[in-house]
């Protein structure tokens, strides 16, 4: 007969003799550090408590689980009504232990003498530390790779970063941190050159080598263009100028700009949302389409006399557009910034 074969017979029958007889009260001499090991095994702290408590009433202690047979030790846990598979799977691995595991895990008050008991552990006969390891010691080796590997990805993905500009506002939203913060900067809205897309300006700027010749791209300061009442952003924020804030979402790889709504695709983080801006249609120099926040941070009132760059909230045109319904012609479009 195989050793573990034995082993498994001779606590099988210490269990049954425990079960006909049980002694109330009196603590197995395995059972000392049972509950820490099937909680670090994985079971709720409930279930390790029960699961001690109805051991030490039948007599089953530590030194039952040391044996290879898995299925024999399932239907022991049968015997006593565990049978989910998961918890039987967690109940062996967690007191199938070597010496050194029960001591790395227990204090030095509770570690079970395992090796007292040498019917138990055959050591006469096997020589653990050139054992090939059975099946199940294999497969819970590889459970335990696995979370390691899942431990490392998980530490990878919390340094992954992604950038994007807040529109309208000079602080970054509660789920990023700030760069830098500044002053909105674009082409004069008349110029038929310079740049089309406004830039978020450092509020101090550094220069290299210069010969102050102004014949390149100029930048000037953003304002808000209000036509009406009724527009978000209200007729008084006309020709102030727009602050900004470039910002760093953690734990996110990628962002996007969602024209027509104020809400993400499921499985996106929103950063903010706002109004869909860009220049004046028929006036002014073209510029891209940009997301500002729906609380602009309107900053200096910039007289409509000096150079500025225009910022209007865009609107669909209806006429002939397949998009009507369900857009609406002229109406202000909303817009998010959504990450993940």
């Amino acid at each position: 007969m195989k050793c573990a074969t034995l082993s498994l017979a001779v606590a099988l029958l210490a269990f049954s003799r425990a079960a006909a007889s049980p002694t109330q009260g009196s603590s197995s001499p395995g059972e000392c550090c049972m509950g820490e090991l099937l909680s670090e095994a994985g079971l709720s702290s409930e279930l390790a408590a029960s699961t001690k408590e109805l051991f030490r009433k039948n007599g089953v202690d530590q030194r039952v689980f040391l044996t290879d047979d898995y299925n024999a030790v399932a239907g022991l846990l049968k015997e006593l009504g565990i049978d989910s598979p998961l918890d039987v799977f967690h109940i062996y691995s967690g007191l199938h232990r070597t010496d050194a595991e029960v001591k790395t895990l227990c204090s030095p008050g509770q570690i079970c003498e395992l090796n007292s008991a040498s019917e138990f552990m055959c050591q006469q006969n096997e020589d653990k530390s050139t054992r090939e390891p059975s099946g199940l010691e294999t497969a819970i080796n590889e459970v335990r790779k696995l979370e390691q590997q899942l431990s490392k990805v998980e530490a990878k993905n919390d340094t992954i970063t992604t950038p994007f500009t807040r529109w309208g506002r000079s602080e970054c939203p509660s789920s990023s941190t700030l760069v830098y913060s500044g002053w909105v900067g674009g082409a004069y809205h008349s110029d038929l050159g310079s740049g089309a897309n406004p830039q978020c300006m450092p509020k101090t700027p550094t220069y290299g080598r210069y010969s102050d010749y102004q014949w390149g791209g100029i930048m000037y300061p953003a304002v808000y263009k209000m036509q009406g009442q009724n527009e978000p952003w209200h007729a008084e924020n006309t020709d102030r100028s727009a602050t900004c804030s470039v910002c760093e979402s953690r734990g996110r790889s990628t962002s996007i700009m969602m024209p027509g709504r104020n809400t993400c695709p499921d499985g996106w983080t929103r950063e903010y949302y706002g109004y869909l801006t860009s220049a004046n249609f028929n006036i002014d120099h073209r510029s891209m389409f940009l997301c500002f926040d729906d609380q602009i941070e309107a900053g200096d009132d910039i007289s409509s006399s000096y150079a500025t760059h225009h910022l209007y909230v865009a609107a669909v045109d209806c006429r002939n557009s397949p998009m009507c319904p369900p857009y609406y012609n002229a109406r202000e479009l909303t817009c998010a910034v959504c990450s993940r």
